[in-house]
């Protein structure tokens, strides 16, 4: 959604306003990655799914 309003031409600034989104959340977000135990998570869960599935 908010891809889609910067390509019209909106501000970042008012459209988390309007969300009622704190700037900051946003650029926290944007600079986020998943933890090392997290990734490994996902790995290991997708690999007991393609197992199971089989």
């Amino acid at each position: 959604m908010i891809q889609d309003q910067l390509s019209r031409g909106h501000r970042i600034i008012v459209i988390l306003r309007a969300l009622r989104i704190p700037s900051s959340t946003y650029y926290d977000w944007l600079k986020w990655h998943p933890k090392s135990r997290n990734r490994r998570r996902i790995k290991l869960k997708e690999l007991v799914q393609v197992l199971w599935q089989r």
